[in-house]
């Protein structure tokens, strides 16, 4: 890779390596050097400074030449050093998770929060809390994923608007800083560094993250329903070609039914006094379900993803989606796209947003870094999470 900007251009070849071995995990040095277009001593240089920090250890792999001598030594990653918490923020309550590489679940938290004291002030009491706790336990992370509900700029790292949570114009880089800063007083360790995207779209960077980047389904929407103590809210993550699409003001996703009436309260035909009904009322449960699966046929055969997910109230209510496809909605377009597009629950249940969170920060981190006008202002490289890994090496 040619760009003439060093640190750059280190930080691009990090990536390159990472990214070959998580892909083609059991790959040799000499491979790496073909396949990437890097010469040895770059290579050499870059996987010893790799497996000195844990992340890549060598293993054999395959036979010795017919002639003898020694097994080519492959290099592989060690999921177990990359770690990212992943925190849900609602607004009465949080729910935290610790995630390796291959998506495994190694800690969950959940507590309380408190609206009353201020979204700032909470914010940095959970993040804090959490923080603490992880590594009392003996995680060392690389850095932190924040989903919240709402319109959220994760490229600048801004809350537009959440309005559950009661902010706007929220600035995620102004607090971390300030964070950062409380920390160094009484800490050697400092504070990772953290993103943040809204929920629906960390639900699907938790299933990228689940089939770690490189799986079959790169074209998905997945669909997320909340119910808080006054409203019930529905978003949507858009993935194609293996990238969220975020839109041109980062609304992409956000559902508004065809029956919509107007009104902030509610997104569907129904009245929001109805949607928080859904629980009691069976009936009032499938005129929910049959307006929103209606209301996805366009999106879907527009789109033309090879999954859907459902999760939140939606991923509770499965079962019963499959049923009302299987008869009231038998005719209907949605289930005639069933041969071509599968429906799913979310696969990590009631920790899909946390984990989401926690796979949206370990995916932006294998993402190549970009060079100029195209380059996020808020966003992750190898260099930034190294000297975290580096704090770990022996322990």
């Amino acid at each position: 890779m040619r760009v003439g900007n060093q640190p750059f251009q280190r930080s691009a070849n990090l990536a390159l390596v990472l990214r070959e071995l998580r892909k083609h995990p059991g790959t040799t040095r000499t491979e790496l050097s073909l396949r990437l277009g890097l010469d040895k001593s770059t290579i050499s240089h870059l996987t010893a400074e790799l497996i000195r920090t844990g992340l890549v250890v060598e293993t054999l792999s395959g036979a010795s030449s017919p002639r003898g001598g020694r097994r080519p030594v492959a290099l592989e990653l060690v999921d177990r050093r990359l770690l990212a918490v992943g925190i849900e923020i609602e607004p009465d309550c949080y729910r935290s998770v610790v995630v390796d590489n291959a998506g495994v679940v190694v800690r969950r938290q959940s507590g309380k929060a408190d609206a009353s004291r201020g979204f700032s002030l909470e914010l940095r009491r959970i993040v804090l809390g959490v923080l603490e706790q992880v590594r009392l336990e003996g995680h060392q992370v690389l850095g932190m994923g924040i989903a919240v509900p709402g319109y959220v700029d994760p490229h600048l790292g801004r809350i537009i608007r959440s309005r559950s949570l009661g902010v706007s114009d929220f600035d995620i880089q102004a607090l971390t800083a300030e964070i950062a800063a409380e920390l160094a007083h009484h800490s050697p360790v400092g504070l990772p560094p953290l993103l943040i995207d809204n929920d629906a779209n960390c639900c699907a960077w938790g299933e990228l993250h689940a089939e770690r980047g490189i799986g079959a389904v790169r074209d998905m929407l997945f669909i997320h329903a909340r119910k808080s103590p006054r409203h019930l809210g529905i978003g949507m993550g858009v993935v194609a070609g293996g990238a969220l699409q975020y839109g041109s003001s980062h609304s992409a996703g956000e559902f508004h039914s065809a029956d919509w009436q107007g009104g902030e309260m509610t997104q569907l035909g129904m009245s929001a006094e109805d949607l928080l009904r859904l629980d009691a009322d069976p009936q009032l449960l499938d005129v929910f379900l049959s307006e929103v699966l209606c209301n996805l046929s366009p999106i879907v055969s527009v789109l033309d993803p090879s999954a859907v997910y459902f999760g939140g109230e939606l991923r509770t209510a499965f079962p019963r989606i499959l049923q009302l496809l299987d008869t009231t909605l038998a005719d209907r377009y949605m289930a005639f796209r069933r041969e071509s597009c599968d429906l799913r629950c979310s696969t990590y249940g009631e920790d899909e947003v946390a984990v989401g969170a926690a796979g949206m920060f370990i995916e932006r981190l294998f993402a190549m870094p970009r060079f100029g006008r195209g380059a996020d202002s808020f966003t992750v490289s190898w260099d930034d999470v190294l000297p975290f890994v580096e704090q770990g090496v022996g322990a």
